[in-house]
């Protein structure tokens, strides 16, 4: 697992989550409670023009990620400790990068049943990557770590709007869509989270390991010795891409369209890149399929579709 070179902050307090999560603010998603797993509430904070793009306004480039999750405390732990334990950690982008998205968006990438931390950020001259964080108990890099992201588009002040969030091709994994440079020419790209077992490479012996132990000993110590826990390494991996779709104008605080499924499976609903029809997008027959819904793209016509009213 790599974390990222950026400032960390862990700090716990008494106070569950619950009570500062009824209302979310616009730049904030949480968890539902009552899953038996951690409440978590991410929130983009920080607003900057350090990086002067605009694309979703005045409030649409931030300088950090501010996680807070709440822990269930264990009557059987026998410390007679109730309610909940709560932890605030703080991301902040280093070397002038920004989170460039309206709000994070939580979704369990990995399989483990805890949800991971899906947001666009941007580099002063690369321009916007998709990225995943994810809070991490356990470890020496504690806190929130930052686990993949895509490539850079290339270029400053380009963008990619998330789509929607979905097991697309019913492999039982959920798999992340969004539109690369929605604004000139979209293109519609669809990538899973891919995990690596990291391979101790460079074949150095440890100090003291030099010479063998005696049969016997080597089999004690086999036989007591924990099996190490592998390292993971995590990757976007895409593996559908097509082109002309757009789900964003310049300047809007709006991502419009997303996923519905009426009865056939996840589609994604998306003007086209000129904005002149409505498309449903699909993964049939090993390839995404566009099929035009209408000509209007208003957002009662995006709304009616979502409800598979068209």
């Amino acid at each position: 697992m790599r974390a990222a070179a950026a400032a960390l902050l862990l700090a716990a307090s008494a106070a569950g989550v619950g009570a500062a999560a009824g209302e979310l603010p616009p730049n904030c998603t949480a968890s539902a409670p009552g899953s038996g797993q951690p409440v978590l509430r991410a929130c983009l904070e920080g607003p900057t023009r350090s990086y002067g793009h605009g694309a979703l306004g005045p409030r649409g480039e931030w300088d950090r990620l501010v996680v807070t999750i709440s822990l269930a405390r264990d009557p059987a732990a026998g410390t007679g400790a109730t309610g909940s334990l709560t932890r605030q950690m703080r991301f902040e982008q280093p070397d002038g990068g920004v989170f460039e998205d309206l709000a994070p968006r939580l979704a369990d990438l990995d399989g483990d049943g805890i949800s991971e931390i899906v947001v666009v950020e941007a580099s002063p001259c690369g321009g916007a990557m998709l990225a995943v964080y994810k809070v991490v108990f356990a470890r020496r890099d504690r806190g929130v770590v930052r686990l993949a992201a895509t490539a850079p588009i290339g270029r400053r002040h380009r963008w990619l709007a998330p789509a929607g969030i979905a097991d697309f091709d019913g492999d039982g994994r959920l798999d992340v869509a969004y539109v690369e440079t929605p604004h000139i020419g979209g293109i519609l790209r669809i990538v899973s989270l891919d995990a690596v077992e990291v391979v101790p490479g460079d074949g150095e012996e440890e100090p003291g390991q030099g010479e063998p132990a005696p049969e016997g000993e080597a089999e004690a110590a086999a036989a007591t010795e924990p099996e190490p826990e592998p390292e993971l390494e995590y990757r976007f991996v895409e593996w559908a891409t097509l082109a002309g779709f757009s789900n964003h104008r310049f300047g809007a605080d709006e991502i419009v369209g997303g996923i519905r499924d009426c009865g056939d499976g996840p589609e994604l609903v998306l003007p086209d890149a000129g904005w002149q029809s409505l498309q449903r997008v699909g993964y049939r027959y090993g390839d995404l399929r566009a099929v035009t819904i209408g000509e209007d793209t208003s957002p009662a016509a995006i709304a009616a579709a979502l409800n598979c009213e068209d």
